[in-house]
């Protein structure tokens, strides 16, 4: 049997972190969380990821910008291509246009379990050859 999965979920709002966790893993996922810029970071460097469910706007500043940018860019390389599924409560126009081209869905807040798993399936089966 193949190994299930892996996401890195970041979302610093405790209650919606462990819903979405909760929804991602009774679908068969294996889930690392964060709530930070630095430890999503330092996880992107040391697990490959089949998916990354990303809140935008993070607790004391931090940009979702930031964890895109070092997925992008990993020296190691693990996770240059991942699919990114972008959650925030509030996108503009400008944020979509910096990162539209980076990510392989939108979700905006609030959205259902069966609208994020879809995402994330269509997200790791367009990645698969």
């Amino acid at each position: 049997m193949d190994e299930q999965p892996w996401i890195l979920l970041v979302e610093d709002e405790p209650d919606i972190a462990e819903i979405l966790h909760s929804v991602l893993t009774s679908h068969g996922y294996r889930v690392m969380q964060s709530a930070k810029v630095a430890d999503a970071v330092t996880k992107l460097g040391n697990q490959l990821f089949a998916c990354l469910v990303l809140d935008m706007r993070l607790a004391g500043g931090d940009s979702g910008e930031d964890i895109i940018a070092a997925a992008r860019s990993s020296k190691k390389e693990l996770n240059a291509t991942t699919p990114i599924v972008v959650t925030s409560g509030h996108l503009d126009a400008e944020l979509v246009k910096r990162i539209g081209h980076h990510v392989a869905g939108v979700l905006v807040k609030p959205f259902s379990p069966d609208t994020l798993l879809a995402k994330v399936q269509s997200a790791i089966s367009s990645r698969q050859p």
